[in-house]
């Protein structure tokens, strides 16, 4: 129904509606910028056999989410996937697939939800290598920390422990 067009149309995270087989039966607005070509020529088609898709999540149709998610009518939650978006340009997706059930409580479909976290996954890959270049930083100062303490306790010309360090210890 139209309702339900304009419902998903309003959610940031793109979904796709997929009948028992796998095949598309609905795609919201954000799941069309995902998806390159648009989701026009999705509907009807098998989920699993969508290209850019299987790359993504790889040839082995058993494990796509939405199989066990039908299989065992348990959400499938939390899969990072890398989704090709079209120029040689890629999302970091996390990949949701919940059964829909009808109200004698049989399997009628699967909803799968695509949350675009491309931009925390940046933020992170930045965060890491500023951890690397601090550890690294941190691991330079402690060295020169040590060569000043040599050099504040022996004499130059001597080469011995000088007067300070000789009290200390």
């Amino acid at each position: 129904p139209e309702r339900v067009k304009v419902a998903l149309a309003t959610l940031v995270e793109g979904v796709l509606i997929l009948d028992v087989s796998g095949r598309v039966l609905l795609a919201n607005r954000a799941f069309e910028a995902l998806s390159p070509g648009g989701a026009r020529y999705l509907m009807g088609k098998k989920a699993s056999e969508l290209v850019w898709f299987v790359m993504a999540l790889g040839p082995d149709k058993p494990l796509h989410p939405w199989h066990p998610a039908v299989r065992t009518r348990q959400p499938v939650t939390g899969l990072m996937i890398d989704l090709p978006t079209g120029g040689g340009e890629s999302a970091k997706v996390v990949l949701n697939a919940s059964p829909v059930l009808d109200a004698k409580d049989a399997v009628r479909g699967t909803i799968v939800s695509f949350n675009d976290v491309s931009a925390l996954d940046h933020a992170n890959a930045e965060l890491r290598k500023t951890l690397v270049e601090l550890r690294e930083s941190q691991t330079a100062l402690e060295l020169r920390n040590e060569e000043l303490k040599l050099l504040a306790d022996i004499d130059p010309l001597t080469t011995c422990l000088n007067r300070r360090s000789f009290m200390r210890q």
